[in-house]
């Protein structure tokens, strides 16, 4: 949050974990972005288009190889996923 990300919901401690929560306002330049959380963390970026999603999701350490097969189904109109909160 130092450098300027905003917490838009959660972010709270209780009974010892911390709630869901999104963080929006985040760059490339934050360890929210590069490093591993370990916890319900969902960091929201704005970038121009799919060229720079993809170069910047594979500029980790991290493998995270199911970027490219999301994006393929989204250029098809197809919408999946699955959001799971437990509160």
């Amino acid at each position: 949050m130092a450098k300027g990300a905003t917490v838009e919901v959660g972010g709270e401690r209780s009974e010892g974990f911390y709630r869901p929560t999104v963080v929006t306002g985040v760059d490339h330049s934050m360890d929210l972005m590069t490093e591993e959380t370990f916890g319900p963390v969902v960091p929201i970026m704005v970038v121009a288009d799919e060229d720079e999603a993809l170069r910047l999701a594979n500029d980790t350490r991290f493998g995270l190889e199911e970027l490219p097969a999301a994006l393929a189904h989204l250029r098809k109109g197809r919408h999946f996923g699955k959001v799971v909160v437990e509160i």
